[in-house]
């Protein structure tokens, strides 16, 4: 056996043959009533002398099957390496819809929470919008070998992670989520540990002005997510709850047809729909001194190319939800509401977004305990020379 992580080396045993006990039966590590199978192999359930007990489900080890000399002198492993494998605890399958493909820079993670409230990472991989990608292959799989068990496991749920991130600790941004009941489970966006139902029976508007000019003829080069009722007054256009925990909002417009532009553009990102973004009125705001901005998110194109003219009738809106760490911050990651066409109705009248939220991400896990790991040959690189005869 092989630790990854330190290079401890714990042998087993030597043997002639498959069929029959090695040369130490269960091992000098296994508990005193064990007999032991009358095949090779040791019991690490115990300590002694320098060895402790080992968890072999753990993720961290290896078995290897070496090729010795005889007599074999050394305690250390020959250098033929006939058959190796990495333990894995089992196989978690994913089957989720409308998982979005991440861009390079960040993957996915699955972990299970323990009932004492500890994670255990069970892997990253990637998504291709039909199934699961090795991180290191890049080639697709049918699942993910988990280093450990679900056993004790109350919580099963993926994160978006940054490919240098620590797979000790969960970054947060929680996508899909699902209490473990058994080996079975479907996640989903909605449940409390992920995104949560928060979003149900929500709606989205927005309103095309410019608060940053004094022009009221400027209001087609802006758009506010706020609504302006009966009375005058503004209110929020979104009845959105705050950004779940490792997420925040962003919106976005972004020019059709086959426009060169840097489109999508963000208009800024925000925790609540009833606050300013993070950048106000925008780069290319206005500049009437007087000017107060409603406490939305929003954006003015006043400046920029001069002006945009948002409701040209080939401009869509967007309003997403993005990972606390965004490592794809032009890009959109997952869109609650879209318009597909912004006109131009006039100022302060606003515009109703369809929503996306039928399209989060849902789907079955299943995880199978494996019981019987295949080895991987090391034949083809088993020494080898060809010899030719000289006159």
């Amino acid at each position: 056996m092989i630790d990854r992580v330190t290079g401890d080396l714990y042998s087993t045993g030597r043997f002639a043959s498959p069929s029959g006990a090695d040369s130490d039966g269960a091992g000098a590590t296994a508990s005193s009533d064990a007999e032991g199978y009358p095949f090779p192999g040791q019991d690490f359930t115990v300590a002694f002398d320098s060895i402790p007990p080992l968890d072999l489900d753990n993720g961290l080890f290896a078995a290897r099957i070496t090729l010795e000399p005889e007599p074999d002198n050394d305690d250390a492993p020959f250098a033929l390496t006939l058959l190796e494998k990495n333990i894995a605890a089992g196989t978690l399958v994913l089957e989720i819809e409308n998982l979005p493909p991440l861009l390079t820079g960040a993957h996915y993670e699955a972990w299970v929470r323990f009932d004492d409230d500890s994670l255990r990472s069970l892997g990253g991989f990637r998504w291709s919008g039909n199934g699961m990608i090795d991180l290191e292959t890049g080639e697709s799989v049918a699942g993910l070998p988990a280093p450990c068990t679900l056993v004790g496991g109350v919580e099963l749920f993926i994160t978006v992670e940054g490919d240098a991130g620590d797979d000790t600790r969960s970054s947060g941004s929680v996508i899909v989520a699902s209490p473990l009941g058994g080996a079975d489970t479907t996640l989903a966006a909605s449940d409390a540990a992920a995104l949560g139902d928060g979003f149900d029976d929500t709606e989205a508007f927005y309103t095309l002005a410019t608060p940053s000019s004094a022009d009221e003829d400027d209001y087609k080069f802006g758009i506010w997510f706020f609504h302006v009722d009966e009375n005058g007054d503004t209110l929020p256009a979104a009845d959105l709850p705050p950004a779940p925990s490792g997420w925040h909002y962003e919106s976005w417009v972004r020019k059709g047809g086959n426009s060169p532009d840097e489109y999508p553009v963000s208009l800024g990102t925000f925790e609540r729909i009833d606050s300013l973004d993070s950048d106000g009125a925008g780069p290319n705001a206005g500049d009437d001194s007087l000017a107060v901005l409603p406490a939305y998110p929003g954006q003015d194109f006043l400046v920029d190319a001069g002006g945009r003219w948002i409701s040209d009738g080939n401009h869509e809106a967007f309003l997403s939800l993005e990972p606390d760490d965004d490592f794809s911050p032009e890009t959109i990651f997952l869109t609650l509401f879209h318009d597909a066409m912004i006109v131009d109705v006039g100022a302060n009248t606003s515009q109703a977004m369809e929503g996306m939220l039928q399209s989060l991400p849902e789907g079955p896990g299943r995880f199978s305990a494996t019981a019987v790991y295949e080895m991987e040959s090391n034949g083809d690189r088993l020494p080898k020379a060809r010899v030719a005869a000289g006159k």
